[in-house]
């Protein structure tokens, strides 16, 4: 199936309280852990680390993994994340991000980036959990050599 088509898929099952890869419902204590910490927030590394939590349960399943990888991972994502994590695109939120900060919070602890950056490598986020990323990876640099 297509992107779309696999994101309404996955929000269907959800919807429909099915427990399989394409769902939400199995990672849905992540999810709702990560809603709680956004409505009582007390610092952005908090949020980020329950939000990399649930990632980490959504995207790295050793059982799900594969069909995950499949339906919404490609060379093209790939590739997006290679840019993302470029040094200079990380320098250069890392200057947004200080610039905005005392505008939107009282907190003076500038958020921890790095660790939103690891997200942008699938592969290495999930480690040794799954190798579904690893095997994309590989085709998509086979394609480009």
């Amino acid at each position: 199936t297509g992107t779309y088509q696999g994101m309404a898929l996955f929000v269907d099952n959800t919807m429909a309280g099915e427990d399989v890869c394409m769902s939400g419902v199995r990672f849905m204590d992540k999810l709702n852990h990560y809603l709680v910490t956004i409505n009582n927030f007390t610092t952005v590394d908090n949020v980020i680390g329950a939000f990399l939590d649930m990632e980490k349960a959504a995207l790295c399943d050793r059982d799900c993994a594969d069909d995950i990888a499949e339906e919404f991972y490609s060379c093209c994502a790939k590739n997006a994340m290679e840019v993302a994590r470029q040094k200079t695109v990380k320098k250069a939120l890392v200057k947004v991000v200080k610039s905005v900060w005392p505008l939107i919070s009282e907190d003076k602890k500038i958020p921890n980036t790095n660790k939103l950056m690891n997200y942008l490598n699938l592969e290495k986020f999930c480690g040794k959990k799954t190798d579904a990323y690893k095997r994309i990876n590989d085709k998509c640099d086979a394609l480009e050599a």
